[in-house]
């Protein structure tokens, strides 16, 4: 019974110790990636806000998309090919 008590201890704290070698690693690799991407990032300009003809196109696309997504997403039953003999591969005698 002794022995078995030792064998868990250890086999947990081998578990806890890779983990928390686990966890030091990456938060060392996150500081390190983090700190090479530290440059300002680009500035954009920003789109004018009177651009009409922008912002009809814009509405135009969200327009379509949303139209798109309707139909894409809306179930309508009908006949489906999945069970069509075609497909099947049992061969009918």
């Amino acid at each position: 019974m002794h022995d078995g008590l030792i064998l868990a201890f250890v086999s947990i704290g081998v578990v806890f110790a890779a983990l928390l070698i686990l966890y030091l690693f990456y938060g060392l690799m996150g500081e390190i990636f983090m700190r090479g991407s530290s440059k300002p990032a680009p500035e954009h300009p920003a789109p004018a806000a009177d651009d009409e003809e922008g912002a009809r196109k814009a509405a135009a696309i969200a327009v379509a998309l949303e139209l798109q997504n309707r139909r894409t997403l809306t179930l309508q039953p009908g006949n489906s090919s999945w069970k069509s003999p075609e497909y099947s591969f049992r061969k009918k005698p």
